[in-house]
């Protein structure tokens, strides 16, 4: 089974198998546009069927362990508070989900951070015992090894 590791500041901060990081975030992503985002994540954070919740932007994270059961509770916790929806979207936990709950940041953030100049960009090269993903930027890579 492959495994990943996640590197960031040249740091490793994860590793495990895909299924392994991401029941370490939750088993559920519901993601919500809505006006008002910073109320929004107060008013749903801490309630008991919610793990964490993360403001991006105009987009609002909400991890749970059993989304399809916890939607509609969550859905009326909002309508409750007024608060209305633009969009709102259930699904599993992904490795952008991981890497967000992990840096603080997504991978397009990172990868568009612009920190270092395009010329100081590298590919990690592959070696004996596990393959590197293109690095994006020296912050945030992406690496998997084999056992």
């Amino acid at each position: 089974m492959a495994r990943l590791v996640i590197v960031d500041h040249g740091l490793v901060i994860a590793a495990g198998t895909p299924a392994e990081l991401k029941r370490e975030v939750a088993g559920d992503v519901v993601s919500l546009r809505v006006p008002g985002t910073d109320e929004a994540a107060r008013v749903l954070d801490g309630l008991p069927y919610t793990r964490e919740v993360k403001a991006d932007r105009d987009l609002l994270r909400v991890y749970l362990d059993d989304g399809e059961r916890a939607l509609p509770h969550l859905l009326a916790t909002l309508a409750g508070q007024g608060l209305a929806l633009e969009s709102v979207a259930l699904d599993r936990a992904t490795l952008d989900d991981v890497f967000l709950h992990k840096t603080g940041r997504s991978l397009r953030d990172a990868a568009g951070c612009g920190r270092w100049p395009r010329s100081t960009r590298s590919t990690t090269r592959s070696r004996p015992g596990g393959r590197c993903s293109p690095a994006t930027s020296r912050a945030a890579t992406w690496c998997s090894r084999s056992p």
